[in-house]
């Protein structure tokens, strides 16, 4: 099971390595003149998943645009996105509201779900021909997100003077516009959100949608990000932080089925180390967090070394949980990321257990040899209580336990504790199940043993011939026979 499981957790690992390495394959190149004063629009990609990563990448392009005016004159979002977590949304809105700088949105694909907000919170937005913009109710649905959600929609159209109702319609279901709203949350083609004053035109190039925003033509760089910021980026998508999580459960409770420290542990560990220095990098954690996850691989450790009753465990699995939904972007998140990577951990462990050891790829694990009689396994039987009081010798030593002969039978038994000699003659005081034991027998009163040198015996016994032992040991000398006279 170890080795199996050390497997799998390496193929997860190659998993995430090869995404992260197309990850920095798929950056988009920097299309700039070398000299970044020289450039006049500072231009962003907002594609894939918007995560944490993202917003922390737009705030240090932000950042950047800022200390490059005048030299920069605006910062360009190029939008295609299928959404992401709202608090990184709300992360991203917040920034482009407050910057000074000014800021164009151009869609060239999709500005769906989280993706529709941050295009709202440009100064200036342009749809590329083919592309939509809406559909953002929220996953999982509730009255109470569909409130939340629907605020933000409105309050950043009416900042950035938008149609209030059709930026509300597009989140929630409920809102009625005559002959655009069908009872689904609105997405908007790019000629229907320029008809109803979402955005301010269509343009087929970023260039034509500069131009048509007022703000000039010039050089467009795009922002680079470091190697570190792709890597964040990556690591905090959902899918990958529940992968992380995934991996260090299972290597985890490895380590903890087999103690001491090994390759487990030390997966797990990392894999603990990437899914909270990830979230470090991006501004989501803080020393709190920091510190229950630090705390709580402490008190896993001790439980490893420590026997108990799984207090430390226990405890240390608790500062985990903590850690989690404190460095998550919301509570919906780190539910999330506890959700997946807990049920997929039991999904492997089901697959391991039941789908593996069936199919054959585990023949250790399982018992493909029958041991019935045919093939010579057969149960040792109990002996008879009937050998209680039988006699007989020992055939070989018993220390104690051995082989006696009890009448005609081959016995395998055992004294109380003493070590006796092979040819000892023994007797049968119980019998357990197969447990025969037996105690040396005592000489008989009376009974006489020769010595080793074959003198006559102890104790004050006649000799054959009728004559008492002397005080030395041997006979006695006859008197002397006396002469008459």
């Amino acid at each position: 099971m170890r080795r199996w499981m050390l497997r799998l957790l390496c193929v997860l690992a190659l998993v995430l390595a090869a995404g992260l390495a197309t990850t920095s394959l798929l950056t988009p190149p920097a299309v700039a003149a070398p000299e970044e004063a020289a450039a006049t629009f500072l231009a962003f990609r907002v594609t894939g998943e918007i995560n944490p990563g993202l917003a922390a990448m737009l705030d240090r392009a932000v950042a950047r645009a800022e200390a490059g005016a005048p030299a920069i004159r605006a910062l360009v979002l190029v939008i295609d996105t299928p959404g992401g977590l709202v608090a990184a949304a709300e992360r991203m809105r917040e920034a482009l509201l407050r910057t000074p700088v000014p800021t164009l949105a151009y869609v060239e694909g999709h500005a769906t779900s989280a993706g529709a907000l941050v295009a709202l919170a440009a100064q200036h937005l342009y749809m590329a021909p083919g592309s939509t913009i809406g559909d953002a109710e929220p996953i999982p649905y509730s009255d109470k997100a569909v409130s939340y959600v629907r605020g933000l929609f409105e309050a950043t159209a009416e900042a950035r003077g938008r149609d209030v109702r059709v930026a509300a319609a597009m989140v929630d279901k409920k809102v009625e516009i005559p002959g655009v709203t069908t009872g689904l949350p609105l997405n908007l083609r790019y000629s229907q959100a320029v008809e109803l004053g979402i955005a301010d035109g269509v343009a087929e190039n970023l260039t034509e949608a500069l131009r048509a925003a007022g703000l000039g033509e010039g050089e467009v760089i795009w922002y680079r990000p470091t190697a570190s910021e792709r890597a964040a980026r990556f690591l905090t998508q959902s899918w990958v932080a529940s992968v992380l999580l995934l991996i260090a459960l299972g290597a985890l409770a490895l380590e903890m089925a087999t103690p001491g420290v090994g390759l487990p542990g030390a997966v797990g560990v990392g894999a603990l180390l990437v899914f909270f220095g990830s979230h470090l990098l991006v501004g989501t954690a803080n020393w709190l967090e920091i510190g229950l996850v630090i705390l709580g691989i402490l008190l896993l450790v001790i439980e490893v070394f420590v026997p108990g009753f799984g207090i430390f465990g226990i405890a240390g699995l608790a500062a985990l949980v903590a850690g989690i939904f404190l460095i998550a972007p919301d509570a919906r998140t780190a539910a999330l990321y506890l959700v997946v990577a807990a049920f997929g951990f039991l999904a492997l462990l089901l697959a391991f257990f039941r789908f593996l050891s069936r199919k054959g790829f585990i023949p250790w694990l399982t018992l493909e040899r029958r041991l019935d009689r045919e093939a010579g396994f057969v149960a040792p039987r109990a002996a008879s209580t009937e050998l209680v009081g039988a006699r007989g010798e020992a055939l070989t030593p018993l220390r104690p336990a051995g082989v006696a002969r009890l009448g005609d039978r081959r016995v395998d038994v055992v004294t109380e504790g003493e070590f006796l000699p092979a040819g000892t003659p023994v007797e049968v005081v119980a019998v357990d199940g197969t447990r025969v034991v037996v105690r040396a027998l005592a000489p008989a009163a009376g009974d006489g043993q020769a010595p080793p040198d074959g003198g006559a015996p102890s104790g004050g016994e006649a000799t054959p011939g009728g004559q008492a032992p002397s005080a030395s040991g041997g006979p006695e000398a006859p008197p002397p026979s006396g002469s008459g006279g």
